[in-house]
């Protein structure tokens, strides 16, 4: 017997959902989106005519094209999400050729080494690193690296790198407490997940929807190709928009709806 909450049932939310690898198999262990929407995006013919009085008038249509695509929108940007708005694998693999950029206030003379696992533990004592300061003049000034363990604070516009990018600073930076920029080589064979060439293959996508009166929708997609266009990187972004091409060879309907008569449940 159906319900006020039945007649008026709209869909409201994403309750999950599963994009499947269909070169490895593999589901991509990745949060959810804060929506999905598909846009149909047909082109449509119109065929012309004239009415009783004259008047050229619209007297049918037909689709010429249909490309459908999704769009998956997630809150927020990070390495597994750019990866896929690319279309490219993530792999992990030892650098040895890492810079760790720095900017600081010089506020005392040394400054103890990094603690492990913390960025810059592991660095070597005296690595070859540059560095800067503004002058008085507002230009920037290139600072001299001195030996950590016979450093002189009385040399102008000095610093030294000690073990795990522990730092000593001359006596005028600490007196102006100047600004200071470092770059520094990280520590040798560092681990680290990045951005490969190789590109991402066509996925299957199954979200699930719930309706208000806590019924379901199954949207089921077999095949969508990402498209990687308009990509770039902004570590600010409230949102990230991820676009698959749903449109393909043989493929008569991009996407399937079913709305199941099964509700929503909680693990207990």
């Amino acid at each position: 017997m159906s319900s006020e909450r039945d007649y008026t049932r709209q869909i409201n939310g994403i309750l999950a959902m599963t994009i499947t690898d269909l070169d490895t198999g593999i589901i991509r262990a990745q949060r959810l989106p804060t929506n999905a929407k598909i846009d149909d995006n047909p082109e449509v013919k119109k065929i012309m005519g004239n009415d009783s009085l004259g008047r050229e008038t619209n007297i049918g249509s037909y689709i010429t094209a249909f490309k459908p695509v999704l769009t998956l929108s997630y809150s927020g940007e990070y390495l597994d999400l750019n990866a896929l708005k690319k279309g490219r694998k993530i792999q992990t693999i030892a650098f040895d050729n890492l810079i760790l950029p720095k900017e600081m206030q010089v506020t005392k003379a040394e400054y103890l080494g990094i603690t492990t696992g913390k960025v810059g533990f592991g660095i070597p004592a005296d690595a070859t690193a540059s560095a800067s300061t503004l002058s008085e003049t507002l230009e920037s000034v290139e600072l001299t690296q001195q030996p950590f363990d016979t450093f002189d604070p009385t040399e102008l516009n000095s610093y030294a790198i000690g073990e795990n990018f522990a730092r000593k600073f001359s006596t005028d930076l600490v007196a102006r407490r100047a600004f200071v920029h470092i770059e520094v080589p990280m520590a040798s064979a560092k681990s680290a997940r990045y951005l490969t060439e190789d590109t991402i293959g066509p996925q299957k996508i199954e979200i699930l929807a719930k309706s208000t009166n806590d019924t379901v929708t199954l949207v089921r997609i077999p095949q969508a190709t990402i498209d990687p266009s308009g990509t770039g990187f902004d570590p600010k972004a409230e949102n990230i928009d991820i676009v698959f091409d749903l449109s393909g060879l043989g493929v008569c309907d991009p996407y399937s709806m079913y709305e199941l008569t099964d509700t929503i449940y909680c693990d207990r």
